[in-house]
């Protein structure tokens, strides 16, 4: 410290009320490394890791909680931290990507309190489990959120249970479920009049309708999300509607317009150090220059995609990185590496039981082995694509996979009216 200012830090134990005079002697050492990490550790250099920028918070944090001291536990990961979103910890740490961090706090602190603590826990908690792929114990969670937050009859609470629902069970391919989560969710927005709750209830379902190929009804849930967003303030569903809007123009075919909304939606993330949502624009801009014949941009884009989502642990942002790539290695002809990425791919999809993610890997080595006439393996793969695409309603890709079956029917009719000839 070069000033005698208070740092944020410091404040945080003022408002922590610890005297060390009158704490449990069993616990003093605990209260004591609380007092070190807020007031006496120096602060983290300006290139230090956005973990490291934390590290005092989460070292208090799990002291207090080894005190068993959960109110002031608590106050921590309540704590509104100086970052372009002024967020609390507990969120922050999902913006920066940490979602294992995020995981441990929440679970900790889980019961501990009352159910307004918990509400907030089971939120986060299902988020962590949602971004790691692990749907079905994301899917647990949110409903305990629910449950508790019909309890306590917190409205707001309910309806972000019911969006996160519908995202969950979107991914794991109850499409017409996840519809009715996110109808109710829109209900109860409209009904508390929230604009941060509508915003963020719209752009979920302009990637429903993208995927239903209802295109016009995606633009306009993304471009009303997107005004209201920007009128409030609300700088992650910006991201999130900007991108949406280009996957719609994408799906169209205007794929300058497509690049345009992804690169004002990653200059924001990047504004924001949301990592996670640079690595998902990575990939969608590294598939643009795929489209676009740039194939030494486009395996660098989505090289530097993959690499993020391992380190935040995303499988299912792993499974389109990887998808991505095989589709590049394809491109120029690369089939063997190609396919390597798609199996990859198909592998993790099912692990996490993604169902989108397993069809696009499905069709991507369909679409392969057709251009390499392995025409028993194409067929195969292809057919298993189409009922899963079929089954979700996603007419983009039905209609691709569609497209190559067709391709090689006709490929295999004139190769037996030729037998039949010879």
């Amino acid at each position: 410290m070069t000033d005698n200012s208070t740092t944020p830090s410091q404040s945080l134990f003022v408002q922590l009320e610890i005297n060390l005079d009158e704490v449990p002697i069993e616990h003093l050492s605990n209260y004591a490394a609380v007092e070190y990490f807020l007031t006496v550790e120096d602060e983290p250099d300006s290139d230090a890791t956005n973990l490291e920028k934390v590290n005092r918070y989460l070292e208090a944090f799990h002291h207090l909680c080894e005190a068993k001291d959960w109110e002031k536990a608590s106050k921590i990961i309540l704590f509104r931290l100086n970052t372009p979103t002024q967020e609390e910890l507990h969120a922050q740490l999902k913006t920066w990507g940490y979602y294992r961090q995020q995981l441990e706090l929440c679970s900790r602190l889980l019961n501990k309190l009352d159910n307004s603590l918990d509400v907030i826990c089971l939120k986060d908690i299902g988020e962590a489990y949602f971004f790691l792929a692990n749907y079905r114990q994301a899917l647990n969670c949110q409903q305990q959120h629910l449950e508790i937050a019909q309890k306590i009859n917190n409205q707001l609470e309910q309806a972000i249970a019911l969006n996160n629902l519908g995202l969950t069970c979107y991914y794991l391919g109850n499409v017409e479920r996840s519809i009715d989560y996110y109808q109710q969710a829109i209900n109860i927005s409209e009904k508390l009049n929230n604009c941060k709750l509508e915003a963020t209830v719209l752009v979920c379902l302009s990637d429903i309708h993208n995927i239903h190929g209802k295109y016009q009804q995606a633009i306009e849930c993304s471009q009303k999300s997107l005004n209201i967003a920007q009128k409030i303030g609300f700088i992650k569903i910006q991201i999130k509607a900007l991108m949406f809007l280009g996957d719609t123009y994408l799906y169209i075919g205007n794929h300058q317009q497509a690049l345009e909304y992804y690169r004002k939606s990653l200059t924001i993330a990047q504004e924001i150090d949301n990592f996670p949502a640079k690595g998902i624009l990575l990939g969608r801009i590294g598939n643009i220059f795929n489209l676009q014949g740039k194939y030494e941009e486009a395996t660098s884009y989505n090289e530097e995609s993959l690499n993020i989502a391992r380190k935040t642990g995303d499988l299912s942002q792993s499974l389109v990185a990887l998808n991505n790539l095989g589709n590049v290695y394809s491109t120029f002809k690369d089939y063997y590496k190609a396919i390597e990425y798609h199996q990859k791919s198909l592998a993790i999809g099912y692990k996490i039981q993604y169902k989108i993610g397993q069809g696009t890997s499905l069709y991507g080595l369909g679409n392969i082995f057709l251009q390499l006439d392995r025409d028993i393996e194409a067929e195969k793969y292809l057919q298993e694509a189409l009922i899963i695409f079929q089954q979700i309603g996603y007419r983009f890709g039905e209609a691709q996979t569609l497209h190559d079956l067709a391709q090689l029917h006709k490929k295999l009719g004139e190769a037996g009216e030729r037998k039949k000839m010879g």
